[in-house]
C-alpha cells in the first residue's frame, strides 16, 4: 500500500506539469500568430502608404501647373518647318512609355535633352536638336541645326542614276539633279546602289578617310573632270582630271601626306610635264608611284 500511495503522488505531479506545459505552448502559439498579424499589419500599411504617395506625386505631376509646358519656341529651322519639327516632337517626346502617356506633351518632366539618332532620321534635315526647359517661364526652347550640303554623290549602278545632297558626316539628306564642274564637289558611284535619306555614302570605316581625299582635291586645285568610286570591295577611289594625271587613293587610310607628293611633283621640274603623267597612285600608305 504504500508504494502505490507514493506512485499516485508522482504520477499527479507529472499530470500537472504536463499541463502547465501545454497551457504554455498554447500561449507562445497565440503570442506568434499575433505578432505575425502585427507583422502583417504593418508591411500593408507601410505599402499603402506608399502607394498613396506614389498617386500623390502622379497627381502632382499630371494636374500641377508648375510642371505645364505654356510655350514652346523653335529656332533654327530653314528647309524645315516649325510645324514638322513640332509633329516629330509630339509623336517623339512622349514615346511608348506608358507613365509619358500619361503625363502627356504639355508636361515638362517628359521632354528630355536631346532626341536620339534613330529618332532624327525621321526628318533627314535635321543633323541635331537640343531642348532647353525653362520652369520659371514655363517654356521650352527648341534649337534645331540643319544639315548643310558639302557634296553631291550619285549613284549610277543602275541608269540613270540618282544623285542626293549629302553634309560633312555622309549623311545624304536631299535628292538633286546631276551636276558637273570644280564649284560642287562630286562622287560618281558605279558600285553601290542608292542609299536611303538619312543614310549614309560610304561604310563609317571609310568616312574619314574619304574626306581626306576631298581636302587633298581641293588644296591641290586640279582640273578635275571625275571622282569615281568603281568597286567599294577594293576599298580605293579614282580621279580623273581633265589635263594630268588620274590619281588613285585608298579608302583604308587617310591621304593627306598625297598633298605635299603632288605640290613637289608638280614644281620640282615637271612643271607642264606634269599633265603627261600617266597616273599618281597613292594606295600604298607612305607610298607613292607615278608614271
Amino acid at each position: 500500500m504504500p508504494v502505490t500511495k507514493k506512485f499516485g503522488k508522482e504520477y499527479g505531479r507529472r499530470e500537472a506539469s504536463r499541463s502547465r506545459e501545454s497551457v504554455s505552448d498554447t500561449l507562445s502559439d497565440i503570442q506568434e500568430r499575433a505578432e505575425r498579424g502585427r507583422r502583417r499589419t504593418a508591411f500593408f500599411a507601410a505599402w499603402g502608404a506608399v502607394a498613396l504617395m506614389a498617386i500623390g506625386a502622379l497627381w502632382v505631376a499630371v494636374h500641377s501647373p508648375v510642371f505645364a509646358v505654356q510655350a514652346v519656341e523653335i529656332q533654327g529651322v530653314r528647309r524645315v518647318t516649325e510645324q514638322e519639327v513640332l509633329a516629330l516632337l509630339e509623336a517623339a517626346v512622349p514615346g511608348d512609355s506608358f507613365v509619358r502617356r500619361v503625363l502627356g506633351f504639355r508636361n515638362m518632366l517628359v521632354w528630355p535633352d536631346r532626341l536620339p539618332e534613330d529618332t532624327l532620321a525621321l526628318n533627314p534635315y535635321l543633323r541635331d536638336l537640343a531642348i532647353h526647359k525653362s520652369y520659371s517661364s514655363h517654356a521650352v526652347r527648341v534649337d534645331i541645326l540643319e544639315r548643310t550640303p558639302f557634296g553631291l554623290w550619285c549613284f549610277k549602278q543602275q541608269e540613270p542614276g540618282e544623285c542626293f545632297w549629302f553634309d560633312d558626316q555622309g549623311v545624304v539628306f536631299e535628292r538633286s539633279l546631276a551636276a558637273e564642274g570644280n564649284l560642287i564637289r562630286v562622287v560618281n558611284d558605279y558600285s553601290q546602289n542608292a542609299a536611303p535619306l538619312a543614310g549614309v555614302i560610304l561604310p563609317r570605316a571609310f568616312m574619314q578617310n574619304f574626306f581626306s581625299i576631298l581636302r587633298v582635291l581641293a588644296a591641290a586645285d586640279l582640273n578635275i573632270k571625275e571622282v569615281r568610286l568603281d568597286d567599294v570591295g577594293r576599298e580605293e577611289m579614282r580621279v580623273v582630271t581633265h589635263d594630268g594625271p588620274e590619281l588613285y587613293f585608298s579608302l583604308r587610310f587617310p591621304s593627306d601626306d598625297a598633298l605635299p607628293v603632288i605640290a613637289s611633283l608638280y614644281a620640282g621640274g615637271f612643271g607642264e610635264g606634269f599633265s603627261k603623267l600617266e597616273y599618281l597612285d597613292f594606295r600604298v600608305e607612305n607610298r607613292a608611284y607615278y608614271k
